[in-house]
């Protein structure tokens, strides 16, 4: 596993994440951040305004993109799987040699 603090960038992190949440990013792939973005709240190292400000950019991807409409209004759920792609010989662009 990675050590989330190699880069020493931030001292510890909360700071991190408080960073990060400032800077607009609104995506934490790893598990820890939960935690320290609480830790940095209470250390007052951001507010719950500044986490808002930041979800109304994730709220608005989902709204453009239809996640929060019904599956009955989005197009896209129309599409249904189709049959499993043949598979026959495999071809290559490279020639045979």
């Amino acid at each position: 596993m990675v050590d989330a603090r190699a880069h020493n960038y931030f001292p510890d992190l909360p700071t991190a994440a408080a960073g990060a949440i400032k800077v607009g990013i609104n995506q934490f792939l790893d598990g820890i951040y939960k935690a320290n973005v609480t830790q940095a709240v209470q250390k007052n190292l951001i507010t719950m305004a500044e986490i808002e400000q930041v979800e109304r950019g994730s709220f608005r991807v989902m709204i453009k993109l239809g996640m929060l409409d019904p599956p009955e209004m989005v197009s896209y759920t129309q599409i249904k799987d189709g049959p499993e792609p043949r598979r026959g010989k495999r071809t290559s662009c490279w020639p045979a040699r």
